[in-house]
């Protein structure tokens, strides 16, 4: 989970093809390239065993899939591929053996770059769920529907290309419709673009140029990242000590990472002043407090300048189960949370849910709970997270959970292990690739027969 670049470094000879580059990974012992390579993706090279390449053949047969040893529906994984050339390098050290999916792009010898994905808008549409106005605007962006064919769109307007139409040539309301949903959801897309879904998805991405004349190749070796869109909620899986804390708190801006960084709307975290940027974050640790303070003032905590704003204070306390229980009280929104001031002691699961109202009531656009409701019923907590996920479509929901009656619900999980991102994707997603998810998701439903 760090970003490592070596950029615009020239060798001798050239490996722009896949199979070539196989056979620099697969004679590793020698090739200094390879070795560099590996150094990158985090490896020491002397206690390394063995290393295998394998390409992914371009056009996939179901017993290509089996032979690879992917475990999720063949449907599925042809969903997700990503079109470009793909290599699987399988690393063994000791009795582990570790996988890296490597995407190759071969850059163009004239202009510097090439296409980075090609699909048929149909694919994408599926993909990524945008409406038909944007699919049809699209398609006569690249051509799948020839403008020429709808001139109830082009109205006789000169086209500077009549195979298909610039997006500054398309009807507003299209091209409207096409940049919000691009502006909206550009992380979803990058991602895809670039480091695909499923069992095949990239952690790396090798860009590679030939130069004939001098027979030299210039290349950068990047991994890739997980990337969070702007409306996403998000879980987090592992076992115990896997990393799930850990990364919160590097998004928090609480430990410095010992390499790459954590970027938030492009930026470092650490290049933020820290107390203006958590003013934007709304955070419910597994060790959070309740003062000795009146309810009202334990869930306005964080925007005690709404403190006085009772309504509003109901009204998010509803939302996390708790509004019966403080109106109960002697004193209503005004008793102390403590009894050594005339007041009462919460239990854990009613301290759980204040906590839970004060990080729903702050006006952030982030909101991290780490483990919110351990200490609440199943029923109540699928009802509170459900209230969360409504009041937090307009920002980003990073949650940690244990529970995966409340996971399966996120747009999209990541599962870690022992510090290293090993899989992301949907519940359904994940139950099918068979792997350390859909292993950990068993087990609890196994414990609930």
């Amino acid at each position: 989970m760090t970003t490592f670049e070596i950029g615009s470094t020239t060798a001798k000879g050239g490996f722009a093809n896949e199979k070539a580059v196989c056979a620099k990974f697969n004679n590793w012992r020698k090739d200094a390239e390879a070795q560099l390579w590996l150094r990158i993706m985090g490896y020491n090279p002397k206690e390394i065993d063995s290393v295998e390449a394998i390409q992914i053949p371009t056009r996939m047969k179901r017993t290509d899939a089996e032979q690879l040893g992917l475990r999720e529906s063949f449907e599925e994984l042809m969903r997700f591929k990503k079109t470009d050339a793909q290599i699987k390098i399988l690393i063994t050290i000791g009795k582990i053996i570790k996988i890296e999916n490597l995407s190759l792009k071969k850059a163009n010898s004239d202009a510097d770059f090439n296409q980075i994905d090609k699909r048929w808008v149909d694919t994408y549409q599926e993909i990524w769920k945008f409406d038909n106005d944007v699919a049809f605007g699209l398609k006569l962006f690249t051509g799948e529907i020839s403008p020429t064919s709808r001139p109830e769109v082009t109205k006789g307007l000169p086209l500077r290309d009549k195979r298909r139409m610039f997006i500054d040539e398309l009807p507003e309301f299209l091209r409207r419709k096409i940049i919000n949903f691009f502006s909206e959801n550009k992380i979803l897309v990058v991602s895809d673009i670039l480091k695909g879904r499923g069992g095949l998805s990239a952690n790396w991405m090798l860009v590679t140029k030939y130069t004939r004349n001098d027979d030299t190749t210039t290349w950068i070796l990047k991994d890739i990242n997980f990337s969070i869109n702007s409306r996403d909620n998000i879980a987090l899986v592992g076992e115990n000590g896997a990393g799930k804390t850990t990364l919160l708190k590097l998004l928090l801006g609480f430990y410095r990472p010992q390499q790459g960084e954590v970027r938030v709307g492009g930026k470092n975290v650490l290049d933020y002043v820290l107390n203006d940027y958590w003013t934007n974050l709304a955070v419910l640790n597994q060790d959070f407090h309740i003062y000795p303070f009146s309810g009202r003032e334990s869930i306005a905590y964080y925007d005690l300048s709404r403190v006085n704003d009772l309504e509003a204070i109901r009204a998010t306390a509803k939302k996390a189960k708790i509004d019966d229980f403080i109106s109960s009280l002697p004193h209503g929104y005004d008793t102390p949370l403590a009894k050594d001031l005339d007041g009462v002691d919460p239990s854990g699961g009613q301290r759980q849910r204040i906590a839970i109202a004060r990080a729903l009531f702050k006006k952030s656009q982030i909101m991290i709970l780490d483990e919110p409701t351990s200490n609440i019923d199943p029923k109540a907590e699928e009802e509170i997270f459900a209230s969360i996920i409504n009041e937090t479509r307009d920002k980003i929901l990073i949650l940690v959970s244990h529970r995966f009656s409340t996971v399966r619900r996120a747009d999209k999980i990541l599962v870690l292990e022992n510090g290293e991102l090993v899989e992301q994707g949907t519940h359904p997603e994940l139950v099918k690739q068979k792997g350390l998810y859909a292993k950990l998701f068993s087990l609890q439903a196994k414990s609930y027969q």
